[in-house]
C-alpha cells in the first residue's frame, strides 16, 4: 500500500537457498487475492542462473529483509527497500548508510 503499483511491473523473485517456491507462489497468490493485484507479474530467478550481484545491478529496486545485502546494495548505488523481520533490532545497517536517500524501510 505504500508503493505505487505500474499496471505492467514485473517483480523478479530470488528465493533465499531454505525459500520454498510452491510456499511463495502461494503466498503470491494469497497476496493476490487480498489486494486485487492481478495485473502483477512475478518472475523467479535461478540462483544457479544469476548471482546476487548481477541481480542486484539488473534490479531498480532491491527488497530486502534483515540481511547485510542491504550494505551492498547501498554501496552500489541501487534503491533498497528493507524490511524490519525482527521486532527487537534495526536492520544491520552500516551506520554510513543510516540516512542514505535510496533506502525505504518498512
Amino acid at each position: 500500500s505504500k508503493l505505487n503499483l505500474d499496471k505492467n511491473l514485473k517483480i523478479f523473485i530470488r528465493l533465499h537457498p531454505l525459500c520454498s517456491k510452491s510456499e511463495a507462489i502461494r503466498k503470491i497468490n494469497k497476496f493476490r487475492l487480498k489486494t486485487s493485484n492481478y495485473f502483477l507479474k512475478f518472475i523467479f530467478i535461478e540462483n544457479d542462473k544469476e548471482n546476487i550481484s548481477d541481480s542486484m545491478i539488473n534490479s531498480e529496486y532491491c527488497v530486502f529483509g534483515e540481511s547485510s545485502y542491504i550494505n551492498i546494495a547501498l554501496n552500489i548505488g541501487i534503491k533498497v527497500i528493507g524490511i524490519r523481520t525482527s521486532f527487537f533490532y534495526n536492520p544491520p545497517l552500516q551506520i554510513k548508510y543510516k540516512k542514505y536517500k535510496n533506502l525505504k524501510i518498512f
